[in-house]
């Protein structure tokens, strides 16, 4: 396949770039580098040191004879139609946006800038498969924040995915076709909303021009490398720490290695459904080489491995180092006691080797992290902003 990655440089882009080529894929990156440029806004850049793209991509070819194509562009209207009409992509997978929740509400330019960052994005991209007829299985990266407490997997109903609504006279013998509702959203920040915003336009150009779409909702991603990235240095990732872009997991390890206590915020009964980014590669695969029909409604595919309590995971963490917890107030405006409650366990029974919460997994992230661990920036830690 011919698969188009939007955000291929970032965290989550960058090793399923490298993932999808080793699989035999031809791969081709899009990104403007905002990423790295929001990093040096906030003072706080990668733990790992990462090379531009050019050079990661000369070092793949160097070790695998592999070519990686990229374009260092913004996803916008006209620069998606003129690239999807000389690439002609099989698929495309949507990573390119701002996808913090917490810098998402740093003050009024960070909202609008996250509703115009990931609404254009989308926009661009579907807007252009229209323009072009060039209509690839379009696969984004959400989240699982969108839904508030349950993990329903995109629609009220588990009868194949599917709900009849029954529609009062006289409009019941006008109906043709049969509806189906998506789960409620209840989204927690700005970048959870434009989640949902875009649930409703993926909903729109599915119907309505027939691309065929996924939507993979996942956990929060943890983790530092795969066996991809740990070939060369040149191909090492992005681990973030810090309190905007640093994921729980990720963060608690940062924290236990330079000697700082482990911040929990709010309740410690709160709950987060969690995969591991080498994890996160084999589902994307696995979803992307298997596309809907362009007839068939949105999939919603829930990525994530384990639910676990953050406080948990912290005296996990905290045993391992020995280091102190610091229950902090919570940043958020959210439900005290949030309990996820799993409604698929597709996953875990297609992948019994999946990488969990345990021992051997941390090892390997703190010894990423041990191995940096003076690119950590002591100020950069906790964050400042509140909801």
């Amino acid at each position: 396949m011919k698969i188009m990655i939007t955000g291929g440089d970032g965290y989550c882009g960058w090793p399923l770039s490298l993932h999808l080529s080793k699989q035999g894929h031809d791969v081709v990156i899009v990104d403007n580098y905002i990423r790295r440029n929001i990093s040096n806004e906030l003072l706080a850049g990668s733990i790992t040191p990462i090379a531009m793209l050019h050079e990661r991509v000369a070092a793949w070819k160097r070790l695998t004879d592999k070519d990686i194509e990229f374009y260092m562009i913004t996803v916008s209207y006209p620069e998606m139609c003129g690239l999807l009409s000389r690439v002609k992509p099989d698929a495309v997978i949507h990573l390119a946006e701002q996808r913090s929740s917490v810098y998402s509400m740093r003050s009024g330019w960070h909202r609008h800038y996250t509703i115009q960052s990931n609404m254009e994005a989308s926009s661009a991209l579907l807007s252009a498969m229209v323009e072009t007829h060039v209509k690839p299985h379009f696969l984004h990266l959400g989240s699982l924040n969108v839904y508030g407490y349950e993990l329903p997997e995109g629609y009220i109903l588990p009868f194949d995915g599917r709900l009849r609504i029954r529609i009062p006279t006289p409009f019941e013998a006008s109906l043709k076709t049969e509806l189906i509702i998506r789960h409620p959203s209840n989204p927690g920040s700005v970048y959870d909303a434009t989640q949902c915003m875009n649930q409703i336009m993926f909903d729109f150009y599915n119907r309505n021009e027939g691309i065929p779409i996924t939507d993979a909702m996942a956990g929060i991603v943890w983790g530092a490398d795969t066996e991809d990235c740990v070939l060369d240095p040149q191909l090492c990732n992005r681990l973030d720490y810090d309190g905007d872009y640093g994921t729980v997991v990720n963060r608690f390890m940062a924290q236990a290695i330079t000697g700082h206590p482990l911040t929990v915020y709010g309740d410690s009964a709160q709950w987060r459904a969690f995969i591991h980014i080498k994890d996160l590669m084999r589902c994307l695969e696995a979803m992307v080489i298997n596309p809907p029909k362009p007839d068939d409604p949105i999939r919603y595919r829930n990525v994530c491995t384990e639910i676990a309590n953050v406080d948990d995971i912290a005296n996990v963490i905290s045993k391992m180092s020995s280091s102190a917890i610091r229950y902090m107030d919570n940043i958020r405006k959210e439900t005290p006691s949030m309990e996820f409650r799993r409604a698929k366990d597709e996953f875990t029974q297609t992948y019994a080797d999946a990488c969990l919460l345990e021992d051997a997994h941390l090892e390997e992230l703190a010894m990423v992290i041990s191995k940096h661990s003076s690119n950590v920036k002591a100020n950069r830690i906790i964050s400042n902003v509140k909801w």
